[in-house]
């Protein structure tokens, strides 16, 4: 699952300057339809222009700020995470099942490759959803890991605890 993560603000008046588009919507009206999007739990689509982001996403957080000297602007940060549609496996092989053909059973651990900047905050975060829980990957790894936690390096591989 990737994360989208971008903060900007809501303008209470139209400037060209920085507004492309002179029919802004009403700052808090507009914090309030984020609102709504998130609290649906659909997808949206999500585009930047000039980007090449063009993403179905689901809003999984939105914070607001206002901020003197700015009446009437609404400013905020948003998080939203791609979205994939669920894909449904079948068994489409009728032929009878011969003895010692028995699937694993065993769930395979999900694994992580670290990459230049990640940190185990950072990885627990986009993972498992709370930066909070980077103390249960560093404890699944920590022979991977070391004693230092906070000296993971580009290319391990890293089990994800479940």
């Amino acid at each position: 699952m990737k994360e989208i993560a971008f903060s900007s603000f809501f303008p209470a008046s139209y400037d060209e300057g920085y507004c492309k588009y002179s029919k802004l919507p009403d700052p808090q009206e507009a914090m309030n339809q984020l609102t709504r999007m998130m609290n649906s739990k659909t997808p949206v689509r999500l585009i930047i222009t000039e980007t090449a982001v063009n993403v179905l996403v689901m809003i999984s957080a939105h914070n607001t700020t206002f901020k003197g000297g700015e009446p009437g602007d609404v400013y905020f940060e948003l998080t939203a995470r791609t979205w994939r549609d669920m894909k449904v496996h079948t068994n489409t092989s009728a032929a009878p099942k011969t003895q010692g053909s028995r699937p694993d059973t065993k769930p395979k651990a999900k694994t992580y490759t670290v990459k230049s900047g990640d940190t185990l905050s950072k990885i627990a975060k986009l993972e498992l959803g709370s930066s909070a829980k980077w103390q249960a990957i560093y404890n699944a790894n920590v022979k991977i890991i070391g004693k230092d936690p906070g000296k993971i390096k580009p290319g391990q591989k890293l089990v994800m605890p479940s």
